[in-house]
C-alpha cells in the first residue's frame, strides 16, 4: 500500500494540498431529513470502523433503485483527513485521476475533493473531500444512476452554518 499511496499523492499533488489549519475541527456533521428533499434515510452505521465515522444510505422516496451512501469520518486534525484522502484515492483502480472538484465547477469553502468523470450530461456519481478535519464521500449505490450534486449541496450548507 505505500508504494500506492505515494504514487497517488504523487499523481493528486498531494504536496501542495492546502494546510487547512484555520479551520475549526469538527466533532460531526450530520445530514438531516429535510436536508435533500425526495429522499428518506434508509440506515446509518459504522462500517469503516473508525471512531466519529459514519455510513448513511439515503434512498429516492418514489424509487426504491436510487441510493446515495454519504460517508463521513471526523478525525482528530486536518492533517489525519488528508491523509485518510489521499489513501482513499490509493485505492481506487481507476488508471486516470479523478478531477477535482474545482475542475467540475463544485465550490466547498476550504475544502480539498475530487469528483468521478461524471457523465455526458454533467451529472456528478462520487465524490471525495475533506475539509478541514472532516473526511466525505458521496456515492452512488443504487441500481439506477444518480446525480449525488444535491448532497453535496446539503454537506455545502451544513458546513457553511457547523460551529
Amino acid at each position: 500500500m505505500d508504494e500506492l499511496l505515494e504514487s497517488a499523492k504523487r499523481r493528486y499533488d498531494f504536496g501542495n494540498w492546502p494546510e487547512m489549519a484555520d479551520i475549526p475541527p469538527l466533532a460531526r456533521l450530520a445530514l438531516g431529513g429535510s436536508d435533500v428533499p425526495g429522499y428518506k434515510l434508509l440506515r446509518k452505521t459504522n462500517p469503516i470502523g473508525l471512531s466519529g465515522a459514519y455510513t448513511s444510505v439515503y434512498e429516492k422516496s418514489d424509487s426504491a433503485r436510487v441510493r446515495v451512501e454519504v460517508t463521513v469520518a471526523a478525525f482528530p486534525t486536518a492533517e489525519q483527513s488528508k491523509e485518510f484522502l489521499a489513501k482513499a484515492l490509493a485505492s481506487e483502480t481507476n488508471p486516470e485521476p479523478r478531477p477535482s472538484l474545482a475542475e467540475k465547477g463544485i465550490r466547498i469553502a476550504g475544502s480539498i475533493g475530487f469528483a468521478d468523470g461524471g457523465s455526458p450530461n454533467g451529472a456528478l456519481y462520487s465524490t471525495l473531500f475533506v475539509r478541514g478535519n472532516v473526511f466525505f464521500q458521496i456515492r452512488n449505490i443504487g441500481r439506477d444512476d444518480v446525480d449525488v450534486t444535491p448532497f453535496v449541496d446539503a454537506v455545502s450548507r451544513r458546513l457553511s452554518i457547523a460551529p
